[in-house]
């Protein structure tokens, strides 16, 4: 659980039966929108819709854009075939911990470029 106040933060997920991959390859390639063997396909639009339900209460500036009422915090998420990501503006531990939520019910575990470490248990 992130717990913390970040200024700005990466959370980035996919989804894979394999947890012995190298995982920074794995990211990069899927932030370079690449395919990677051996991941599985995301159901892109049911993701983009679940974040808008979960971040209701949140401004939309559109689709992937997403600003806290009090304008303090924010994130911006891309979405792939079998990637999908956040970057996170002061956002607090709390909120991040929604959208790992997100991830998890589409089957997607939590990777954080920041430290390399990719958490493949629940």
């Amino acid at each position: 659980r992130f717990e913390r106040l970040f200024m700005s933060y990466y959370l980035a997920f996919w989804k894979t039966k394999q947890t012995n991959k190298d995982n920074q390859a794995v990211y990069e390639k899927l932030a370079d929108e690449k395919l990677v063997k051996g991941l599985e396909n995301l159901p892109e639009k049911e993701i983009l819709d679940e974040i808008a339900i979960v971040f209701k209460d949140w401004e939309q500036a559109d689709r992937y854009t997403y600003e806290s009422k009090d304008k303090k915090s924010g994130f911006q998420v891309s979405v792939t075939p079998q990637f999908f990501q956040a970057v996170c503006y002061h956002m607090k531990g709390d909120d991040m911990n929604k959208l790992i939520q997100v991830a998890l019910e589409f089957g997607c575990r939590l990777y954080d470029p920041q430290t390399g470490e990719r958490f493949d248990q629940a």
